[in-house]
């Protein structure tokens, strides 16, 4: 597909991601004035009784029984489930249980193949070196992308190229293909950022990135710029990075809480 193709097709990529958050995303609505931005907000109360130094995060969904399942079988969480909630007390963040096949490639996603990257890579590499660090690129496509709002629905990688604009979904979209064009299997990851804010806390929905290095896991946050620990819940990721990814959002959405508790964070 060639550049100008994808620019076509991109308002109607746009439209479909956008129709897709409004459904899905209706209650836990983009909050202004939130402590963080590009963060979409999510209910979250302390556990009445918890010891403060005990780390547990209660997840109610309408369906436990189906986020138990990924959180257990797909991740490696020590888990609880009751008809309201699941809780988590593991005390370090999840990684997949198994490796499986994590992209390389460029896709319609990723599209780091075209022309445009190439000034990103003079960019990169001028600024550090033929072989830049896991924590480098981070830090790259943190002081990239400048205007850090919610204007962009779900853009491909070499939109976000373009505009350097958008919240968590186009910084963790520009990591992936820049580690991918430096040789690190990358893929983007939905899920939950807890913070504890002074006396209150806060939850958001995010997007941010595992990879693999040296045949060993890791995560990185090129949004907040954060070391991903405990207070990272991941609940899906993008596995489908063809023209039609908008419709794997929907099941990845539909498994994120529609409140929280939380304690030890």
């Amino acid at each position: 597909m060639t550049h100008g193709s994808r620019d076509r097709i991109a308002p109607f990529v746009r439209l479909g991601t956008l129709l897709a958050l409004v459904l899905l995303l209706a209650s836990p609505a983009v909050a202004e004035n939130a402590p963080l931005p590009f963060l979409n907000t999510i209910e979250l109360k302390p556990i009445k009784g918890a010891p403060k130094d005990r780390f547990e995060v209660r997840l109610y969904h309408k369906d436990p029984a189906v986020l138990a399942s990924y959180l257990a079988t797909e991740r490696s969480y020590a888990i609880t489930e009751n008809k309201e909630y699941v809780a988590v007390t593991s005390d370090r963040y999840s990684y997949p249980r198994k490796t499986g096949q994590i992209a390389i490639k460029p896709s319609f996603v990723n599209d780091y193949d075209l022309d445009v990257f190439q000034r990103i890579r003079e960019q990169v590499i001028g600024t550090y070196g033929a072989v830049p660090s896991d924590a480098s690129l981070v830090e790259f496509v943190n002081k990239y992308i400048e205007k850090k709002n919610y204007t962009r629905g779900f853009d491909i990688a070499s939109q976000v190229v373009g505009t350097k604009e958008g919240d968590c979904t186009e910084h963790a979209v520009l990591l992936v293909s820049l580690m991918r064009m430096f040789k690190i299997p990358a893929k983007v990851v939905f899920g939950l950022k807890l913070l504890k804010l002074g006396d209150d806390y806060g939850a958001y929905t995010h997007a941010w990135v595992e990879y693999l290095q040296k045949g060993k896991w890791k995560a990185a946050d090129a949004t907040l710029a954060i070391a991903v620990d405990r207070t990272y819940i991941p609940v899906g990721t993008l596995e489908n990075e063809g023209m039609d990814f908008v419709m794997d959002l929907v099941p990845v959405l539909q498994m994120m809480p529609y409140r929280i508790e939380a304690s030890g964070i």
